[in-house]
Parts: structure tokens; C-alpha cells; sequence
């Protein structure tokens, strides 16, 4: 809401910098408690203040929203390459995953391999099973932050 009141309506023209501290203290403090999130509210900021005119009606809060589900998907969508693993069943578990709940995850191990046949390392069978679990609990955990308000 901070930052929408300084987003120019239609037909105002922008003539002066955008500054407010109240929008930079906001910020400040949201880092504190989740630097993720704060990370992309602080790009938007930046670059609205930089490109007002391209912002021009504009709702701040579906523009960040999007922003979000945009950088989520495409670290769903890097998981999926490295992992072999379904995209919608990934992003279903970012959104509902709990501690301790029993991950079922449809995977594609031959293709994994192939994939990974020219690293250094291929995981076995049970391997895989395992780092894929503990890879979905990671990624839940680094990107599920940029979803709380």
C-alpha cells in the first residue's frame, strides 16, 4: 500500500523523484524477519522508482505477486530439470507441504541418469530416492518464505 500511493495514476505526469523513507523503513524491517520476501518488494521499489512512467496504473500488489510466482516457477522449473520430477507435482508440494509429511514425489530415475551421466557423480537407485527428498524439503523451505505476508 506504501509503495501503490507512489505508482502514477493515468493521466498524472511524473516530474519529481520518488522518495519515502516510510517505504524504505517498511523494507528494512521486513528483512529482519524475511529477507526473501523483502528482496523482491525492494526490487519493485527500486525499479518503479527508476521507471515510474512504466508502472503508470499499475497495482503494486498483483505486480509483486507476480513477481513472486515467476521466481517460484522457475526454481520449481530448474528443480524439475536437475531432479526429473513432475513440475505441477513440485509446485503442489511448495504450496502444501508440512514438516514431516510424507513426500510423494513421481520421478524418473533412467532419465536422471542419463542426464546426469556426464557429472562426476550419479547417484544410485536409493540415493536418488533419498537427495530428491531432502531436495524437495529444501526448496519448499527457501522458496515458501517469499509467499508469506
Amino acid at each position: 500500500a506504501l509503495i501503490q500511493t507512489h505508482i502514477p495514476d493515468e493521466d498524472v505526469l511524473v516530474l519529481e523523484n520518488i522518495e519515502d523513507k516510510n517505504v524504505e523503513k517498511y523494507i528494512d524491517q521486513l528483512a529482519e524477519s524475511n529477507p526473501s520476501l523483502a528482496a523482491v518488494i525492494r526490487q519493485f521499489w527500486e525499479d518503479m522508482k527508476a521507471k515510474p512512467e512504466s508502472y503508470r496504473g499499475v497495482d503494486a500488489m498483483s505486480a509483486i505477486e507476480q513477481r513472486i510466482d515467476d521466481i517460484i516457477r522457475k526454481q520449481v522449473e530448474d528443480f524439475t530439470k536437475v531432479w526429473c520430477t513432475n513440475i505441477n507435482e513440485v509446485l503442489f508440494l511448495v504450496d502444501t507441504l508440512r514438516e514431516g509429511a510424507p513426500i510423494n514425489l513421481t520421478s524418473d530415475y533412467d532419465k536422471y541418469r542419463e542426464h546426469c551421466s556426464n557429472d562426476d557423480e550419479v547417484l544410485s537407485k536409493l540415493q536418488y530416492k533419498r537427495r530428491l527428498k531432502d531436495a524437495v524439503v529444501a526448496l519448499v523451505k527457501k522458496v515458501r518464505p517469499l509467499r508469506d505476508k
